[in-house]
C-alpha cells in the first residue's frame, strides 16, 4: 500500500484537530460587557446582601490566592443571539471574552446563570484538571439547583459561589493535575514506537501514519496549553469548555 494513501487522511485529520483546537469555542454571540470583576447581576435576581457577600468572598479569594472567580446572571441566551448554541458554548465564549483568571495559570472560574432558560453553568479555566468537572457538577446539584427549584435564585447563587470558593480554589492533587497528560504522553510514545516498528518491518505507510498521528496529538495538546489572551479588568485567562452545567 502506497505511503500517500495512508498519510493523506491522517494529515487531513491532524489539520482538522488543530483547527478545532483554535476554533472550538468560537461564537457569533453578542456578549455582555463586565461592569464588575466579581458580580454582574444583569438579570437582577440577587439580593443586595447576597451580591455583596459574593463580591466579598471572591475579592478575599483573589487577594489571598490570585484566583479570579466571577458570577454573571442574565435573563436568556436569546438576549445575546445565542439561543441556538446553548449555555455551555456561550458561557465558555463569555469566559474567554472577559479573560477570567490569570493569563499563565488559567485558573479562573465563571458561574453563569440564565434565569428564563432555567440553566446554570460553571466554567473552569484551562488550568483545572478534568477531575474538577465533577466537583463543579456536585456544586450545581447540591448547592444551587435545590434552591433554584424552590424559587430562591439569590440563595442558590450565593450557596454556589460559596461552595465554589471552598472547593474549586483548593489545589489539585498530582494525579488530578498530571494524570491525563501522562496518559496522553504514554499514548504518543506508544504510537511513535509502533510506527518505528512498522517501518522497520517494511510497513512504511502504516508506520509513518502512526508517527504523524502521534505528532498531531502532541501539537494539539501543546496548542491547548499555550493559548491565552487578555481582556477587560480580568487577568487574561482562557477556558476550553471545562466545567459542568445543570437545569431546574
Amino acid at each position: 500500500m502506497r505511503l500517500d494513501r495512508i498519510c493523506a487522511p491522517v494529515i487531513v485529520l491532524s489539520l482538522a484537530c488543530l483547527l478545532a483546537s483554535f476554533l472550538g469555542t468560537a461564537s457569533a454571540a453578542n456578549y455582555p460587557a463586565a461592569t464588575d470583576d466579581y458580580v454582574n447581576d444583569i438579570a437582577g435576581v440577587l439580593t443586595p446582601a447576597d451580591a455583596q457577600s459574593i463580591k466579598k468572598e471572591f475579592a478575599v479569594l483573589e487577594r489571598q490566592s490570585g484566583k479570579e472567580f466571577t458570577l454573571v446572571t442574565f435573563n436568556s441566551l436569546s438576549d445575546y443571539a445565542a439561543d441556538s448554541e446553548g449555555l455551555e458554548r456561550f458561557a465558555t465564549g463569555l469566559f474567554n471574552e472577559w479573560g477570567v483568571g490569570d493569563k499563565k495559570k488559567n485558573d479562573g472560574v465563571l458561574i453563569a446563570l440564565a434565569v428564563k432558560d432555567q440553566e446554570v453553568r460553571i466554567v473552569l479555566g484551562e488550568g483545572y484538571p478534568a477531575s474538577f468537572d465533577r466537583k463543579a457538577k456536585d456544586i450545581i446539584e447540591t448547592s444551587m439547583v435545590p434552591h433554584f427549584k424552590d424559587g430562591d435564585l439569590s440563595r442558590g447563587a450565593y450557596e454556589g459561589a460559596t461552595a465554589a470558593v471552598a472547593t474549586l480554589s483548593q489545589p489539585p492533587t498530582f494525579w488530578e493535575s498530571w494524570g491525563v497528560l501522562l496518559l496522553i504522553l504514554a499514548g504518543v510514545i506508544t504510537l511513535v514506537l509502533l510506527g518505528i516498528s512498522l517501518i522497520n518491518s517494511g510497513k512504511k505507510g502504516w508506520g509513518w501514519g502512526s508517527i504523524i498521528a502521534a505528532g498531531a496529538i502532541l501539537i494539539f495538546v501543546i496548542s491547548i496549553l499555550a493559548r491565552s489572551k487578555s481582556k477587560t479588568g480580568f487577568g487574561g485567562g482562557r477556558s476550553s469548555g471545562g466545567g459542568a452545567g445543570g437545569k431546574w
